[in-house]
């Protein structure tokens, strides 16, 4: 393999519980590499709230509900897609 790198080594489990889920779901599966958490501080770093930070209040399979400070009024919360972010 060249540059030097390793090649993943993907447990026997996580491979079996994939083509399970492949094989019997009825619904288009997608995937993630980004697992976001509850307290993850993240910005936009795409779309008309690029450059924008907060922290995750709340995840779902798409959406991301964040606060956003603003100051002595506290915060703004808004759902953006998982998309737009990153943590940081």
């Amino acid at each position: 393999m060249g540059g030097g790198k390793k090649p993943a080594i993907i447990p026997d489990s996580q491979i079996e519980r994939l083509k399970f889920i492949l094989g019997q779901s009825d619904y288009p599966v997608t995937f993630d590499s980004t697992i976001f958490k509850v307290n993850d501080k993240v910005r936009v770093v795409r779309g008309p709230l690029m450059g924008l930070t907060g922290e995750i209040v709340k995840c779902d399979d798409k959406y991301l509900e964040l606060a956003v400070p603003i100051g002595i009024r506290g915060a703004a919360m808004l759902n953006i897609e998982k998309i737009n972010v990153e943590v940081f």
